[in-house]
């Protein structure tokens, strides 16, 4: 049978330290990893949304505001398109084309939006 030398090898206890320690020192990064992983997320959603908006705001403009202003609301995947068309400021040949789109966030009930705005301006030959 062999005897163990004394100070040769680790005990439990120091064994349970090390791994405390290093769970302490991995939290923050893992945190980070996780904070940078759901920005990314909400950057994609609302690019995304930033593209359906000024595809759908180029549609309207190429109809006109008759035919834009009767578009009815649409869903596309998550996210809920609306388009407005108004005179602007009474003018008669010029008008406001808004179009919004919003989204449900990841949490909760609350909703995120973007919108873009554009004049627009009949010419009659």
């Amino acid at each position: 049978m062999r005897h163990r030398v004394p100070g040769f090898g680790l005990t439990i206890i120091e064994v349970l330290c090390a791994v405390a320690l290093m769970s302490f020192l991995l939290l923050p990064v893992v945190q980070l990893v996780l904070n940078a992983s759901a920005d990314t997320r909400r950057s994609e959603l609302h690019a995304r949304a930033l593209f359906l908006a000024q595809r759908r705001l180029e549609e309207a403009l190429l109809m006109g505001p008759m035919e834009a202003a009767a578009l009815p609301e649409a869903d596309v995947g998550r996210f809920h398109v609306k388009i407005d068309v108004n005179p602007y400021l009474g003018a008669a040949d010029l008008h406001d084309f808004a179009v919004t789109v919003t989204w449900p966030t990841d949490r909760g009930s609350a909703r995120r939006e973007v919108q873009l705005r554009t004049l627009s301006c009949e010419l009659s030959l």
